[in-house]
């Protein structure tokens, strides 16, 4: 096994207890929607829209969306291929791309 196949199945193997630690501790936590009614229409809805959020946001983003399989892109970094992997595990169809480095590629 070499070294970058090492590295993937390490960063495999905390992906994935990272989302379980994830979803036991979100669990725990209450939601309010501020907005049910943008969301209804929104998430739950036929309408297409492109949502935004803050990279701290992301993660929460992945947890509660995933099931709606959503769209998402992310940073071609190699931070956003440790956000890329999780987000797959979570449900998201991750979309890579950058304004420097490749934004027009799938």
């Amino acid at each position: 096994m070499d070294l970058t196949t090492a590295k993937r199945w390490a960063s495999g193997a905390l992906i994935t207890l990272a989302i379980l630690f994830i979803k036991t501790l979100f669990n725990t936590c209450r939601i309010r929607l501020l907005r049910g009614d943008l969301h209804k229409e929104f998430f739950l809805g036929d309408r297409q829209f492109i949502a935004v959020t803050w990279h701290r946001a992301s993660i929460f983003f992945c947890y509660y969306y995933g099931p709606l399989h959503p769209v998402v892109m992310f940073s071609r970094s190699q931070d956003g291929e440790y956000l890329t992997r999780f987000a797959q595990k979570c449900g998201v169809i991750p979309v890579r791309g950058s304004s420097q480095h490749g934004g027009g590629k799938p």
